[in-house]
């Protein structure tokens, strides 16, 4: 059923301003690519006028813009790397019996960005969907076997093998990252003995060789690989992270590594060191709607005591929050939280 032209503004301003920190963050997460992400996000919500007017407002105007969004990530970052490999040309090269050739070095290096890119999203979308409740491992595992192969065809490019590192050490914890319920279980109360310790280990190897390069996916690498190999939480090198973090911020600002390493901060100098480094983010339009942004709040808040504020800032969290497991684990937060303050007495 079709919308009016004003219905369809209407619902399109109102979208905008409460959807598009929530599309774009989405779109960050899952390439890590700003500029890709505002034109995702632009175009999501340029597409969607004359579509609501054709075929009415949907019930979920959000959840439209980020599918949208994301399809047209994806397809830019695969378009990007099958017009760069051409594969009818190989055909036909191969049936003239002219031999394959690997790209000379040069040609090759322009290519991997948009190669490791794509390989990126797609573990992404397997380990973490946006779209979902629960993990694919099978789109995750063939990620990781492309980043392999890409790997082994590169092999004196140190941001192949931090992306492979990257990869192996995120999904060497695949095991214990949901429970019995998909509900999400957060790094800090993750059973260790399920992680793939094979994997943790290769993919360390391989952070190690990588990272002085300074490449982005060998320094996240870096980040995951102090995670995975603390033999508990609180053995985690909080100092070490940090300094990772500030490698990374030094290649490109980026206020969702920013946020990340405000949680380092606070992990390493305390809850108050947390809440400082959030607000000295400001109120930048890229965070706009983002998840972590309550998320994080609400964990240092939570940390200081100040559970009733806390409890407010995940039920924030849980209102955007881009998949079905963070929404609920997000709820359960502010649910324990509202029950100590029930059982507190008011002085």
């Amino acid at each position: 059923m079709s919308t009016g032209p004003a219905e369809a503004r209407a619902a399109l301003a109102e979208a905008y301003r409460g959807e598009w920190g929530a599309v774009f963050g989405t779109i960050v997460r899952l390439t890590g690519d700003w500029e890709l992400a505002e034109d995702c996000a632009q175009e999501a919500f340029a597409r969607a006028l004359p579509a609501w007017e054709r075929e009415g407002v949907p019930q979920k105007p959000g959840a439209w813009l980020v599918t949208a969004a994301r399809h047209r990530a994806f397809d830019t970052l695969r378009r990007g790397t099958a017009e760069r490999s051409k594969m009818a040309e190989v055909a036909a090269l191969k049936a003239a019996g002219i031999p394959y050739r690997v790209p000379p070095p040069g040609a090759r290096a322009e290519r991997l960005d948009g190669v490791l890119a794509v390989i990126y999203l797609m573990f992404t979308e397997g380990y973490a969907p946006s779209d979902g409740n629960t993990q694919r491992d099978s789109l995750a595992e063939e990620a990781v076997r492309l980043a392999r192969l890409v790997a082994a065809e590169a092999p004196d490019e140190p941001e192949a093998r931090g992306l492979l590192a990257l990869l192996l050490l995120q999904h060497s914890r695949r095991a214990a990252r949901l429970d019995a319920d998909g509900g999400l279980v957060t790094l800090d109360r993750q059973d260790r003995t399920r992680w793939d310790h094979a994997l943790i280990a290769e993919g360390a190897a391989l952070a190690r060789e990588a990272v002085e390069a300074g490449g982005s996916y060998a320094l996240q690498a870096a980040i995951a690989a102090q995670h995975a190999l603390a033999p508990t939480a609180a053995a985690t090198d909080w100092a070490a992270i940090v300094m990772w973090y500030d490698r990374l911020l030094a290649l490109r600002a980026n206020p969702v590594v920013e946020l990340n390493r405000a949680v380092a901060v606070g992990m390493h100098e305390g809850p108050q060191a947390q809440l400082d480094a959030v607000d000295a983010l400001g109120t930048s339009r890229k965070l706009a709607g983002n998840h972590a942004v309550p998320a994080v709040r609400a964990d240092g808040l939570r940390r200081l005591g100040r559970a009733r504020e806390a409890a407010e800032a995940y039920r924030t969290a849980e209102a955007t929050a881009p998949n079905r497991a963070i929404a609920r684990e997000y709820a359960k937060q502010a649910a324990e939280l509202d029950q100590m303050n029930e059982g507190s007495v008011p002085l």
